[in-house]
């Protein structure tokens, strides 16, 4: 029990820890009007130049799917979106995260009664 809560913190920890550090200055622009979203980048990433653009069809797409498209664009340029750009799909891996320890206590408990 409590090495998986450990493991839990560090992987916790470990996922909120920024991966690299390092000199990123980029003007976004994200612009949607239903059917499609423009996504602009530009500046610099590593000391390089950037000029990035890209238009998706989002018709009929639901918000983490759009969320996603940014964050596709921001790596496609070996960029790191800011946080509060991604706080849906953040929200849905927490989720899943605390759903899946919920559900090992549970089964874990289960074994210990039966045991």
């Amino acid at each position: 029990m409590n090495r998986l809560l450990t493991g839990s913190l560090l992987l916790l920890l470990w996922a909120g820890h920024p991966q690299a550090t390092r000199a990123d200055s980029m003007r976004t622009s994200i612009t949607e009007d239903g059917t499609f979203m423009t996504i602009t980048l530009d500046g610099y990433v590593d000391d390089k130049p950037v000029h990035f653009s890209h238009t998706a069809d989002v018709a009929g797409k639901h918000a983490l799917q759009k969320e996603l498209i940014v964050y596709r664009a921001f790596k496609r340029v070996g960029s790191t979106p800011p946080l509060h750009m991604m706080s849906g799909l953040i929200t849905t891996g927490l989720g899943l995260f605390g759903a899946i320890v919920t559900a090992a206590l549970f089964l874990w408990k289960k074994k210990m009664r039966l045991a």
